[in-house]
């Protein structure tokens, strides 16, 4: 585990999610630069869990949906059940009901499938 992305998790645990951030942009960004597919996915999956508990949820929507095209490119699934679940709870938070609607239904599907 990359230190900014083990770091990163730490502020969560603790409850600061804006140094949470800072650590997971830093470990996207060297992921990305490494082309490290697996570590990209799971700084996004970071960042997007710290923006949206700090109410930023269009751009954790933003980060939460990178990891399902990760997942896409990539051709490999896994965090993408949560990453249904999350997108529609930001959905929820922002009053787009039908668009939390729809990323409800890929959620329940693939719990479902598991």
């Amino acid at each position: 585990m990359s230190s900014g992305r083990k770091a990163g998790k730490n502020f969560l645990r603790n409850q600061e999610p804006q140094k949470a951030t800072i650590e997971f942009k830093a470990a996207l960004e060297l992921a990305q630069s490494l082309k490290d597919s697996i570590e990209e996915k799971k700084a996004a999956r970071g960042l997007g869990a710290s923006l949206q508990r700090q109410g930023q949820y269009q751009d954790a929507i933003k980060y939460h949906s990178m990891v399902l095209a990760i997942s896409e490119r990539e051709g490999e699934e896994s965090g993408n059940t949560e990453a249904y679940g999350a997108i529609a709870d930001c959905y929820t938070e922002l009053g787009d009901l039908e668009s939390a609607g729809k990323y409800y239904d890929n959620y329940i599907a693939r719990l479902e499938q598991d």
